[in-house]
């Protein structure tokens, strides 16, 4: 019964380290996150980062298909919806003490450490970053983030309607894609998003000048650069 529940924990440690960035690159450890973004960015070779890319989404994906492959024939059988008295294991107290402390533990180093560490940069350096700038940056990430989280709510709602009314297996596939996207780094989304775009934009300008209309293609490259 506790199987699940451990699979679905395993594989969300492993995409999210696999997905992280900020820690490997502040501890410096070479990762293909990093190599994405230094080959990018560093060497400024776009299709090399989009194949590096292409190797991170087959190891995500490949995770996450071990993992439903490895319970397909898994069932799951609940005698009771809720537990009595008696069903309840009672540990001593040294035991009792030990798996109070484990637990405390995991609490203190995946959270009230960082904390800690970020309050005390937040006052160390408060003077610094408390100026307008703070206020029309936090402006701005709320913004974007109210913009993107509508979106992703009103795309979920979709998703989870066919899910739920049609019986076709094939229609599930989409929300199985998007559960995806959680364990993606995010320069893998930006190459996914500014390959096509890119590739976009330069055909739009090569119709335009096909067409004739150079000053429209001249706007369309300042914009593009402002």
């Amino acid at each position: 019964m506790a199987r699940p529940a451990l699979a679905v924990g395993v594989a969300l440690v492993a995409m999210e380290t696999a997905a992280d960035f900020a820690t490997v690159s502040y501890f410096a450890v070479p990762t293909l996150t990093t190599a994405v973004y230094d080959t990018w960015l560093g060497y400024g070779s776009l299709t090399a980062a989009a194949k590096l890319s292409a190797i991170m989404l087959l190891v995500v994906f490949s995770m996450v298909g071990v993992e439903r492959f490895a319970r397909r024939k898994q069932q799951l059988f609940q005698k009771q919806s809720r537990l009595n008295e008696a069903d309840r294991y009672h540990l001593a107290p040294a035991k009792a003490w030990a798996a109070w402390s484990y637990c405390m533990g995991l609490l203190v180093v995946s959270f009230l450490l960082p904390f800690v560490v970020l309050c005390a940069y937040a006052v160390d350096y408060f003077n610094e970053s408390w100026d307008d700038r703070f206020w029309q940056y936090s402006i701005n990430s709320l913004c974007i983030a109210a913009i993107v989280s509508f979106i992703c709510v009103a795309f979920a709602v979709v998703l989870m309607f066919v899910r739920r009314v049609s019986p076709r297996p094939s229609d599930k596939l989409a929300s199985r894609l998007s559960s995806t996207g959680y364990a993606l780094p995010g320069t893998v989304l930006a190459i996914g998003v500014l390959v096509p775009l890119t590739y976009a934009d330069f055909a739009i300008n090569d119709l335009m000048t096909w067409f004739g209309a150079s000053h429209l293609d001249c706007y369309l490259r300042v914009a593009y650069l402002r």
